[in-house]
């Protein structure tokens, strides 16, 4: 523009001669919503209701704590290794798919806290209006819902991601993952009631449904449970309780002696074996030794008549204990010899088994001891405690650190399931990361997965892959022998329609007009000229050249793989430009993937 001058002297002009970018968003920034232990960061303050921006699992936990605390029922069984099963379903697992977002790949991302742990279920409610809010960060491109999959209304489970897809397909710029809900037939997941729960119950909107994807099954992760001995409720199975006459002798027991008797038969004898298998002679005799100078002084703490009441009625029990040690030391003679004949008095043996069980009663979680207290009550508290006082002093930490062994052991034993979409968030953001957008996010093993949750094959994948009527594709994981668990699928829901039926050509899609949207904001209200019309066409054909070049669109010239038209007469008439409408009309050739590859094989005469 050529500016007036009036005075004197030398002026600078800047001539632009570089063409405006098209600079491309990012593609894999997943928002997950879901209830944590707490949504608070020191310089914003609360993040309730509101999404935030974390960059790993150790910003995940300074800003929304730690994983909820399982609760579970633990069984000791006799002389076998300890089980643990969730005591209801576990809600809240935000923590997990976070961690295994970012162990398959995954980036930056948002956590989007719509309260605390849920202890009665989740409110369907809340999840809708939270989803509102989208519009707030536009970085977003994929929306995640780890702690949906534990609601077991499948109508509320999809009307949430109903809602999602309707959100996402107004703003045009995100993509949904969806986890296709656990149907259950005789307490075991059903594959074909689930695809057609699921079939029956999605949106049918084809303006929508091309935002979505879904995944089947949930998966079996390598992680475990976080516990801790407040969330522990203890049973002791039957065996062990009927060991030779105890179940006779616990009815007949007092209090004292009952909760002896009941440690002995469900912990000590359980772990008899390790404890003399461990301990040494000398050791061994050092223990006698204790026991004897300390005889005196624990049978204090019984009258005359309570001490041979206790030596009768704990005599099979003493019984029992000799002979598991017998068999435990069968092979070391000296140590034989050294417990036969400690045995054989039956004070310092009766002495030994108090100890045994006061140092066990000490070690073990609060909620055993509150079981143990909450039997019938015929003997006095305040000696109970006194008692208990003097053997807490003496606790064993080897019977300790046993028995923490024997509970992780069960808790490792236990499966942690996790819906797939966590998983699949950190898959679009490697194969983004390291092959672009354009690439199906298919074919790609899973990192910390034990197993999906259900072995899927060949045919049973058929009727999941295509849907002959609404075009409600899914996508399975499966496991294949000598390959892991790989994601064998890379359709959308609308899975029938030509344009729309892949991932990746959806989300290059979202990309390429997100990002030109983005450059073309420069161009308001400059004139709507041919001028302005050349300079929008060359900075779209730019851009478009260089993802052409990466290998995202098909052809072997760019004409042959996009093109841009924008003018009078030929994406804007007369009147569209009277009423400042700049029409720019884009046509790519996308790269589809390879979803079926079929190899030809004939014999071929012989010609010589």
């Amino acid at each position: 523009m050529a500016f007036s001058y009036k005075t004197p002297g030398v002026y600078l002009e800047e001539i632009v001669k570089l063409p405006p970018s098209v600079a491309s968003v990012e593609t894999a920034i997943p928002c997950f919503f879901g209830v944590t232990q707490k949504a608070t960061e020191v310089k914003d303050g609360d993040l309730t209701g509101m999404s935030y921006k974390i960059g790993s699992l150790a910003d995940y936990e300074l800003y929304y704590g730690m994983p909820d605390v399982v609760k579970a029922q633990v069984t000791v069984k006799l002389n076998l290794p300890a089980e643990a099963q969730l005591s209801a379903n576990y809600l809240n697992v935000m923590y997990y798919a976070v961690k295994h977002y970012f162990d398959n790949g995954g980036g930056p991302c948002y956590i989007h806290s719509i309260g605390a742990y849920a202890r009665t279920g989740i409110d369907v409610n809340t999840y809708k209006a939270e989803l509102l809010k989208l519009d707030l960060v536009d970085e977003v491109t994929l929306i995640v819902f780890p702690d949906l999959w534990a609601l077991t209304n499948k109508d509320q489970y999809y009307d949430v991601y109903n809602a999602a897809l309707q959100k996402v397909a107004s703003l045009q710029d995100k993509f949904v993952i969806i986890d296709v809900n656990r149907e259950l037939t005789s307490n075991k997941v059903s594959p074909v009631k689930s695809k057609t729960e699921f079939r029956n119950t999605i949106s049918n909107n084809i303006d929508s449904i091309k935002y979505g994807a879904a995944y089947f099954p949930h998966l079996v992760t390598t992680y475990t449970y976080d516990f801790n001995s407040a969330s522990i409720t203890m049973t002791f199975a039957a065996d062990v309780l009927a060991a030779n006459a105890a179940t006779n002798l616990l009815n007949t027991l007092d209090y004292k002696s009952a909760k002896d008797m009941f440690t002995v038969n469900s912990v000590v004898a359980a772990f008899n074996d390790e404890y003399f298998k461990n301990i040494s002679v000398e050791a061994y005799a050092s223990k006698i030794s204790d026991i004897n100078s300390r005889k005196n002084s624990v049978l204090s703490y019984y009258s005359t008549a309570d001490q041979q009441s206790l030596t009768d009625k704990t005599k099979l029990v003493t019984d029992l204990i000799k002979t598991q040690a017998d068999a435990a030391i069968a092979a070391a003679k000296t140590k034989f010899d050294l417990i036969e004949t400690a045995a054989k008095e039956k004070t310092n043996l009766l002495t030994q088994l108090q100890d045994k069980v006061k140092a066990l009663f000490g070690a073990l979680p609060a909620p055993v001891i509150a079981q143990l207290k909450a039997a019938p009550k015929n003997v006095d508290d305040t000696d109970y405690a006194k008692l208990n006082t003097t053997f807490l002093s003496k606790i064993n930490p080897f019977f300790n650190s046993i028995f923490e062994a024997r509970l992780k052991e069960a808790f490792n034993n236990i499966p942690l399931l996790l819906p797939a979409s966590p998983a699949m968030a950190g898959v679009y953001a490697a194969v983004d990361r390291t092959r672009g957008v354009w690439k199906a996010p298919a074919n790609v093993s899973l990192n910390a997965v034990a197993k999906p949750e259900v072995l899927l094959s060949d045919l049973d994948q058929e009727d999941f892959n295509v849907d002959a009527e609404n075009g409600k594709s899914i996508n399975c994981i499966r496991e294949f022998v000598g390959r892991g668990k790989l994601v064998w699928g890379a359709r959308t829901l609308a899975g029938n329609n030509n344009e729309w039926r892949y991932i990746n050509v959806r989300r290059f899609f979202n990309m390429v007009e997100e990002s030109c949207q983005n450059a073309a904001r420069q161009f308001v209200f400059e004139p709507n000229d041919a001028n302005t019309w050349i300079r929008v066409k060359g900075m779209i054909d730019n851009y478009l050249t260089v993802l052409w070049r990466d290998g995202a669109l098909q052809g072997a010239k760019p004409e042959h793989a996009f093109y841009t038209a924008v003018g009078l007469n030929q994406t804007m008439t007369a009147d569209d430009v009277l009423n400042g409408l700049l029409i720019v009309e884009i046509g790519l050739a996308v790269v589809r993937p390879a979803e079926f590859i079929v190899l030809r094989f004939s014999h071929k005469m012989a010609t010589s």
